[in-house]
């Protein structure tokens, strides 16, 4: 049983580092097709400065996170191979096995808040990206593309729930 709940655990720490790691990747892309764009939009007014700088704190506060889920799950990694060597009694390893249960399933909910809280973000970038673009270049992208909910009403503030 032991070498099934190992191999459970490692195929689920795949899956979340995966996750971690394509996350990060994706707000790289955003963040880096933002920055080479930026060139492109008069961001001299305050407003819209002060928006950007909330969001790359956002963005910041994100990453964040999951370098620590990550530092997280390369310990439980490792706890879970160090209890594997112990030879205690059998209850202590169920509670040990009980109390990594526990944690992934809190760290499975803390990446759904990440996951949310990251469409939240993107759909804030959408707006700001909506914002910037010059009234001609503005009305020959809803000609040609379909509607986005984010896009629809730019002026509107962005809503970003609360943090945990």
């Amino acid at each position: 049983m032991g070498m099934r709940v190992q191999a459970l655990l490692n195929r689920q720490n795949r899956v979340i580092k995966l996750s971690a790691v394509t996350a990060f990747i994706l707000l790289a892309v955003l963040g880096g097709w933002r920055w080479m764009h930026i060139s492109d939009t008069d961001l001299t007014t305050p407003v819209l400065a002060q928006t950007d700088m909330a969001l790359q704190q956002r963005i910041n506060q994100v990453e964040q996170r999951f370098y620590y889920i990550e530092s997280r799950l390369n310990q439980l990694e490792s706890q879970s191979r160090y209890a594997g060597t112990l030879t205690g009694s059998s209850t202590s390893n169920q509670n040990q096995l009980n109390q990594m249960r526990s944690e992934m399933d809190s760290m499975r909910l803390e990446i759904d808040t990440l996951r949310t809280r990251l469409g939240e973000v993107e759909c804030g970038l959408l707006k700001i990206d909506e914002r910037t673009l010059s009234p001609a270049a503005r009305q020959a992208r809803r000609q040609t593309s379909t509607s986005e909910a984010c896009r629809a009403e730019p002026a509107l503030p962005i809503k970003l729930s609360a943090r945990p």
